[in-house]
C-alpha cells in the first residue's frame, strides 16, 4: 500500500530551459478547523544541486485531503499539474463519496488554481480485498500554447462481490477560456469499465489524442473481454480505432514522434 501512494504522489517534469523539477504531494491535519490542508512541495536541480523552491498552497481545505498528483511542463518554463481530493469519503455499494479534480499552473507568473470537475471519491479505486492498482485514469498533456488537456473518471460504481463494473472516460480541456468535459466513451451495455486507465497527448500539430483501456464485464464485475483502443478529437468529437484485443495488464502510454525525413508525426503506443 505504501507503494502504490508514493507512485501516486511524485512527480518529475522537465521545463524548457531543461531544468528538472520534482514535485511532491502532501496532506497535513488542520487540528483546528478538523480537516486537511493540501501541499504539493517544489524542488528543482540547479548549478549547485537540488533545492527546495517553494510549498504550493491552495486557498481551501478539504476533509480527507488529497489523493493524485499528475504534472506536465508547459511552454515557457511553465508547469502544469491536475490531482484530485476527497470530502467524503466511500463506504460502499450506492454510497461513493464526494471529491473535486483540480488544475494548478505557474504559466502567469505566479501558482494559479481552478476547478476542473467534482467527481465521487476517486481514492478509492477498487473495492475489493487483496486487489491494489494505483490509479492511471488521471493524465495530463499541454499543448504548444499553454492550454491542459485531462483525462479522468467522475466515479467507479461498484455492483457484485468483485471489482469495479462501470466507470466512464472522460476529456477536460481550458483550451476556450474555461475548463469544459465531455465524455470520450462510456460502457457499451453499462457492466464495462472505460475509464479506468488512459494517457493523453497533444502533437505538434494540435491534434489531441488519447490511448485506453476498455474492460467488458459480467454483472459480477468479473472481465470477460478487453481492448486496448486510440481516440482522436476531430472537429469536437470523438473518433476511435481498435489497436489490440486482448487482455492488458501494464501501464499505457502516448507520445508523439517525429518522422525523419518526412516532418510527419506519428502516434506510438505501448501496453
Amino acid at each position: 500500500d505504501a507503494v502504490q501512494k508514493a507512485s501516486q504522489t511524485a512527480q518529475l517534469v522537465f521545463t524548457s530551459d531543461g531544468t528538472p523539477h520534482a514535485l511532491f504531494l502532501e496532506k497535513h491535519w488542520n487540528s483546528t478547523i478538523g480537516r486537511h490542508q493540501t501541499q504539493i512541495q517544489h524542488y528543482a536541480r540547479t548549478t549547485t544541486g537540488w533545492q527546495w523552491i517553494e510549498t504550493i498552497t491552495p486557498s481551501w481545505t478539504s476533509q480527507w485531503g488529497p489523493n493524485n498528483l499528475v504534472a506536465a511542463a508547459g511552454p515557457n518554463n511553465s508547469i502544469h499539474f491536475i490531482f484530485s481530493e476527497t470530502n467524503s469519503v466511500a463506504t460502499g455499494v450506492g454510497h461513493f463519496g464526494t471529491g473535486w479534480l483540480h488544475y494548478a499552473t505557474n504559466a502567469g507568473g505566479s501558482w494559479q488554481f481552478a476547478r476542473i470537475a467534482e467527481t465521487a471519491d476517486l481514492g478509492q479505486d477498487v473495492w475489493f480485498i487483496g486487489g491494489r492498482w494505483a490509479p492511471r485514469f488521471l493524465s495530463l498533456a499541454v499543448d504548444s500554447q499553454g492550454h491542459a488537456h485531462v483525462t479522468y473518471t467522475p466515479q467507479f460504481y461498484i455492483a457484485g462481490a468483485f471489482s469495479t463494473v462501470q466507470s466512464t472516460l472522460m476529456y477536460a480541456t481550458n483550451r476556450g477560456g474555461r475548463w469544459i468535459s465531455q465524455v470520450v466513451m462510456a460502457p457499451h451495455d453499462g457492466t464495462a469499465d472505460a475509464g479506468l486507465g488512459a494517457s493523453i497527448a497533444v502533437s505538434p500539430s494540435g491534434q489531441v489524442a488519447i490511448a485506453s483501456y476498455y474492460v467488458d464485464r459480467f454483472n459480477t464485475g468479473s472481465p470477460q473481454s478487453s481492448q486496448l483502443l486510440y481516440h482522436t478529437l476531430v472537429n469536437g468529437s470523438w473518433r476511435r480505432t481498435v489497436v489490440a484485443t486482448s487482455p492488458l495488464r501494464a501501464a499505457l502510454s502516448i507520445a508523439w514522434v517525429q518522422r525523419v525525413p518526412t516532418a510527419r508525426f506519428r502516434p506510438i503506443l505501448s501496453e
